[in-house]
């Protein structure tokens, strides 16, 4: 994914994607998945909290976050609650 930001002028965009080819097959598959909750309101003049969640059947492991801000949200957080019950902050 790619995300702009006006900087005042034109630039240009100078992406490069690159490739690896295995002579096996890789030994994880990487699968990307998103938690998303699209049918919340949010009043004007509040400051409403929201909680998304996902449960996984079998065991991960997770290899990045991308949280985002698009129904302009004033902070996030990210916790891992751990099969044993340990609560681990992944992002504040």
């Amino acid at each position: 994914q790619l995300h702009y930001n006006p900087v005042g002028k034109a630039v240009e965009d100078r992406t490069r994607v690159g490739f690896v080819f295995l002579d096996a097959p890789p030994e994880r598959e990487v699968i990307s998945g998103g938690i998303v909750k699209g049918d919340f309101v949010i009043p004007p003049n509040s400051r409403p909290e929201f909680t998304f969640s996902r449960r996984f059947a079998e065991d991960v492991r997770l290899v990045a976050i991308m949280p985002h801000m698009h129904s302009r949200g004033a902070s996030a957080s990210v916790h891992l609650r751990h099969a044993d019950g340990r609560v681990e902050t992944l992002l504040d």
